[in-house]
């Protein structure tokens, strides 16, 4: 009986290392599992001439009258400048 409560107890004690070093291994991953999504790369803008989307870090940039615009080309961007005044 006593050898069997040894047993028992030795079965119990090594049952918990092992979910203590599962547990710890698996506590190690979660925060890049609960990273989240990713953040947006780009935000897409339109063309004020050719109304056309496109993503802003592609864009031609223009300051005009105080304003930012981006054009999808240098040519919408020529043409937008060639009909303003």
């Amino acid at each position: 009986m006593t050898r069997l409560l040894i047993i028992i107890g030795v079965g119990y004690f090594c049952f918990r290392l092992l979910k203590m070093w599962v547990l710890r291994n698996r506590s190690n991953r979660r925060p890049f599992l609960n990273k989240g999504p990713d953040p947006i790369a780009d935000v897409m803008i339109q063309d004020p001439f050719c109304r056309v989307y496109f993503p802003k870090r592609q864009g031609v940039h223009y300051q005009y009258k105080g304003k930012d615009l981006y054009f999808c080309s240098t040519s919408c961007r020529d043409r937008f400048l060639s009909e303003r005044p």
